[in-house]
């Protein structure tokens, strides 16, 4: 059985993709959040190939934790040869959200993913997600050998209704581009000390994803 860990900033997307597991086949997914640990000690309840969950709050890549508590969930993850999935998005777009995620919080997310983008096995960014999400599942098809029943384009349709339960912010709706990119008025969301700093991750960060781009 081959675990997956899915993770990332709030309202970057981890809740979207781990919805859109239910396209594949022989999966059972945690339709709830789950730890590193839970994740990498965790028991299945049925036979399957594939055992999916995304991260809690605290969580390695989500969150500004103390550098022993990194360590030891990278080594949890590390020794029960868990696929971690990173999903990355622009902070401004993220914040903008209001919910959850603010600019300490984006940034603290960036900076985990820079500082130990080795432990990240595929980084998914939100922006090639919602825009071309079939060239992803190809991609996620290709790099865990996992059947799809259903093609990511076709969300929420085949995604069951346990798996839609989380309150209102979480209502599925088709996948699209609409909030990409968009001219937010960032800066009244980010407190003063911090608006350098994060202007700067995020200008990093379009780099990454131009980089990407043209790979």
């Amino acid at each position: 059985m081959k675990r997956i860990w899915i993770t990332g900033c709030a309202r970057s997307g981890t809740t979207l993709l781990r919805r859109l597991f239910y396209a594949f086949d022989d999966v059972y997914i945690i339709d709830h959040e789950v730890s590193a640990k839970g994740i990498s000690l965790g028991k299945c309840p049925v036979e399957t190939e594939f055992f999916v969950g995304k991260r809690t709050k605290r969580s390695v890549f989500s969150y500004d934790l103390a550098p022993k508590i990194v360590s030891k969930q990278l080594g949890l993850l590390r020794q029960n040869d868990v696929f971690v999935i990173n999903i990355l998005r622009d902070g401004r777009d993220t914040i903008e959200s209001k919910q959850n995620a603010d600019a300490r919080r984006w940034l603290a997310s960036f900076k985990g993913h820079l500082s130990n983008r080795e432990s990240v096995d595929m980084p998914v960014y939100y922006e090639h997600l919602v825009t071309d999400p079939d060239a992803i599942q190809r991609l996620i098809t290709e790099r865990l050998s996992i059947a799809a029943k259903f093609q990511f384009s076709q969300y929420p349709d085949f995604v069951p209704a346990c798996a839609l339960a989380e309150g209102s912010r979480y209502e599925p709706r088709p996948i699209d581009d609409a909030k990409v990119n968009k001219q937010y008025d960032w800066r009244r969301l980010v407190e003063a000390s911090l608006r350098e700093e994060f202007e700067a991750a995020c200008m990093q960060y379009q780099e990454m994803l131009n980089e990407r781009n043209h790979s």
